[in-house]
Order: structure tokens, then C-alpha cells, then sequence
């Protein structure tokens, strides 16, 4: 029980940016986990299933012991992510491209889809 309750609490402060690494895998990949690089938890619904955002744009998803990388598409060849749950496992990610333009990505049914969102 009192582990339980560190990982909650250590969730809760899922806010803060954690120390974990990541390298650029394709989606639905299995891998050991992010390890030496920040991320950022983004949801969690319990200490055995949560998402988080590293700064190079790949979504990690902890579930049931197994870590499964998600990276945005690095066509426009983004930098600075940021993400927002909208939903259980669907998020709005965006980025800007080396022209400082800001593009968006929804995460749904574990593929990402660009967004053309027009900004005015």
C-alpha cells in the first residue's frame, strides 16, 4: 500500500518534468522504457498506466508493465512539444517548425493525425 501511494504521489507531481531517455521508435513498438532524457507525464489513470511526452515529440504509454513508444511524425521537423489530454488515451500535441510556425497533432486510436488548424 505505501507504494502505491508513492507512485501517486509521484505521478501527482507528473507536472514537474521527470529524467528519462528516449530514442526515436516506431509506433507500437515495444521497448525497456524512457530512461535519461525529460519527459513529461501528460495522464495517468493509475501507477500501472499513464502517458507521458519527451521534448523530441515521442508519446511513452506504461501499461500492464510495458512501455510503448508513439513519435510524432518529424515530417515538418518539429521541436518544443507540448501535449493536453482531451480524452482517455487522446491528446492535442503541437510543435513549431524551423520556420517558427506552430503545427498540432491529435493522438486517437494510437496513431497520430495532423492537424491544419488555421491560426488567425
Amino acid at each position: 500500500m505505501k507504494k502505491f501511494l508513492w507512485k501517486i504521489l509521484f505521478l501527482w507531481a507528473g507536472c514537474l518534468p521527470l529524467a528519462a531517455t528516449a530514442k526515436s521508435y516506431s509506433a507500437l513498438e515495444k521497448i525497456s522504457g524512457p530512461e535519461l532524457k525529460l519527459v513529461q507525464i501528460i495522464q495517468a489513470q493509475s501507477g500501472d498506466d499513464f502517458w507521458a511526452l519527451d521534448r523530441r515529440g515521442i508519446l511513452f504509454h506504461f501499461a500492464r508493465g510495458r512501455w510503448t513508444a508513439y513519435p510524432i511524425p518529424q515530417n515538418d521537423r518539429l521541436a518544443g512539444f507540448n501535449a493536453a489530454a482531451v480524452g482517455r488515451s487522446e491528446f492535442l500535441a503541437s510543435g513549431f517548425d524551423e520556420n517558427w510556425h506552430t503545427r498540432f497533432y491529435w493522438f486517437r486510436n494510437g496513431r497520430w493525425w495532423k492537424d491544419n488548424l488555421e491560426l488567425t
